[in-house]
């Protein structure tokens, strides 16, 4: 039998039962998106970070974090890759306001194939751009002598 408090809701206008659900499932699910979301932004930015040195190019320099490289399978590493942006190379790709990109990549070091997951772009003034995400993953070689294959040398030993 259901209880005088809930007739008298019903009564007097208050939502049913399945719309309430409803909208706590929406809040839900908004907040859940909203944590990725920073998760994500967390990762892309300095902190928490302990980025190392990787190697310097046209492009600029390049530092791979890490404090967050993952194991997320037993042939598999993720880690997140910096490059700072070098003025030569913004200049010859009319990149001027941007100062640095932060992505993460999975490299498959069983058959040395990697993968971007996501990115993030800063420019000059701190703006960051929304993540951009890659799903499915896009796998391909590791080229010799890269940069790519620099982290696959110094992560998959």
């Amino acid at each position: 039998m259901l209880s005088k408090a809930i007739l008298r809701g019903k009564e007097h206008g208050a939502p049913s039962a399945s719309r309430k659900e409803g909208r706590t499932l929406r809040r839900i699910s908004l907040f859940g998106s909203i944590m990725i979301a920073l998760g994500i932004l967390n990762h892309t930015g300095a902190y928490g970070a302990d980025w190392k040195f990787l190697r310097t190019d046209l492009q600029g320099e390049f530092f791979y974090d890490m404090e967050n490289i993952t194991h997320p399978s037993k042939n598999t590493v993720g880690v997140w890759l910096k490059i700072v942006y070098s003025e030569r190379f913004k200049k010859q790709e009319d990149l001027d306001r941007l100062s640095q990109s932060v992505g993460l990549w999975e490299i498959d070091c069983q058959d040395k194939k990697i993968c971007l997951l996501s990115t993030s772009h800063y420019s000059e003034e701190g703006e960051i751009s929304a993540p951009q995400i890659w799903l499915p993953p896009d796998w391909k070689s590791i080229t010799s002598n890269t940069v790519l294959d620099a982290l696959y040398k110094e992560l998959c030993k």
